[in-house]
């Protein structure tokens, strides 16, 4: 009888293992026939923006102190000046100054304290860690008097102070970009006072006088000289999944996410277990490798016959940001593009590389942006229009001008339109208020600006008029022969 209870227990013990062997490895077998190369590629491109911002953040906090771009976590960074003519920052905007901060909600809740902003137009953009905009405190939606907000975690329970106004980050990692309108180099001084009121604390650290080291411990080995995108597009698969898995465990998937985390299985990574590549067997990593190199061949074919603009009068305007639900492409291109940071409500941008005929735009020619009267952007902000060349940076010019706008005093026509001049030759002293100054004989873009714009802007009812190319005439003394 001892006998065959041993027998019997020895049997158990080898099916329960069995069991345990092939539950482990259901983990990481793909079910209904698809393959672990394509749940890798699909994977790869619902985890592109996650791992940018886990990136970008390890970058931008690797720093002792807080400076003008880079800051600890849950210190801000305040831009201080414009930037430079030799920026190598695509796209700069050349009418606000920003104030960035990483902000970490895993332990306890951080408030965000705005002080009176008065006329000035702010806005602070808070991206969770999937690169999606979920608020934007400022003018447009709590105004410009002084107001403390309390964000917390997804999971966090507890009490908010009544005289704050909560904010429910859906990830622990929350990264805010502050904008505040620099209305002309004579409001530096009064920009700067404005920033330096702006304050991130914990909840328990808010309002104590417990004075902050004056530098913290960071990360020496974090790469800072090559470019965050160049740094994500040179991971191999391992290294990229490993991130990808390890914020994944700090920032929860969104609920609609869930097919597509229950896919993730297949690859041994869980929203709540360590991903351990090692221990996957040899036909999970082949079917990862190949997957992560087919998922960037599937995302660049995707922005190559994607159309992420819809073009008028030859401005094009993004048609993909926003709310994404489970368009993982729409969001990863998004991310790629740099439109991730604010919602179209607070800022719609358009860029023009041709003019209302459809031919590239080039500094061997003259152009004119006309308003009607009354018919300048329609924005509760403000509204600039700014050039730059085609690798997207300044055009050096005489003037050191790279942006015309509402900030300043345009001349108006009698009929009470506004004319702006694209071209490289000045169109003579009396209209110089208005001459935007473009490369000679050189390709060029145009980016307009529309910060708080107005319904009509957003509907599409009010459309930027088309760039017009002056004509050319030639001398009566060409003509006689």
């Amino acid at each position: 009888m001892r006998l065959k209870q041993v027998v019997l227990t020895l049997l158990s013990s080898v099916l329960l293992s069995c069991a345990n062997s092939q539950a482990n490895n259901a983990r990481v077998t793909p079910t209904n026939g698809d393959g672990i190369k394509q749940i890798a590629a699909d994977a790869y491109i619902y985890a592109y923006p996650m791992v940018v911002m886990a990136t970008a953040r390890e970058v931008m906090t690797a720093v002792p102190r807080a400076g003008r771009e880079k800051a600890p976590l849950n210190q801000i960074a305040n831009q201080r000046t414009l930037p430079s003519p030799d920026t190598t920052r695509p796209f700069a905007e050349t009418d606000i100054l920003s104030s960035l901060s990483w902000i970490d909600v895993s332990k306890e809740p951080v408030v965000i304290s705005l002080p009176d902003a008065g006329k000035r137009f702010v806005m602070f953009s808070l991206v969770s860690a999937w690169g999606e905009v979920f608020a934007t405190p400022g003018s447009r939606t709590s105004g410009n008097q002084k107001k403390d907000f309390v964000l917390t975690g997804p999971e966090w329970k507890g009490t908010v102070p009544t005289n704050m106004q909560r904010i429910i980050a859906p990830t622990n990692s929350v990264w805010m970009v502050g904008r505040a309108q620099l209305k002309d180099t004579a409001d530096y001084d009064r920009l700067y006072r404005y920033q330096d009121k702006i304050s991130v604390s914990t909840l328990s650290e808010f309002g104590s006088k417990t004075v902050k080291p004056m530098s913290v411990v960071f990360n020496i080995d974090v790469d800072n000289r090559t470019p965050i995108f160049d740094q994500v597009e040179s991971m191999d698969a391992r290294v990229f999944f490993e991130v990808f898995a390890k914020e994944l465990k700090k920032n929860p998937p969104a609920q609609t996410d869930g097919a597509m985390v229950s896919r993730l299985a297949a690859l041994g990574i869980f929203p709540d277990k360590e991903f351990n590549y090692d221990a996957l067997p040899e036909s999970v990593k082949e079917g990862i490798n190949s997957g992560y190199f087919a998922g960037q061949d599937q995302f660049a074919e995707f922005q190559r016959g994607t159309p992420n603009m819809k073009v008028v009068n030859g401005w094009g305007t993004p048609i993909l940001s926003g709310k994404y639900g489970t368009n993982y492409k729409a969001r990863a291109l998004m991310k790629k593009l740099g439109f991730d940071t604010t919602a179209p409500q607070d800022m719609s941008f358009a860029r023009a590389l041709v003019d209302g005929r459809g031919e590239r735009l080039n500094g061997s020619f003259k152009y004119l942006l006309k308003f009607p009267k009354n018919q300048t952007p329609p924005v509760h902000g403000f509204w600039s229009l700014s050039l730059y060349n085609t690798r997207k940076f300044f055009v050096p010019n005489p003037l050191e001008r790279y942006s015309l706008g509402s900030g300043q005093h345009l001349k108006t026509n009698p009929d009470g339109s506004i004319d702006i001049y694209v071209q490289a030759v000045s169109p003579g002293k009396t209209l110089e208020s208005n001459w935007l100054p473009a490369p000679a004989g050189e390709d060029f873009n145009l980016v307009m600006r529309m910060y708080w714009p107005n319904q009509s802007v957003l509907d599409g009812t009010w459309k930027i008029p088309a760039l017009e190319k002056i004509p050319e005439f030639k001398n009566l003394s060409e003509n006689l022969y």
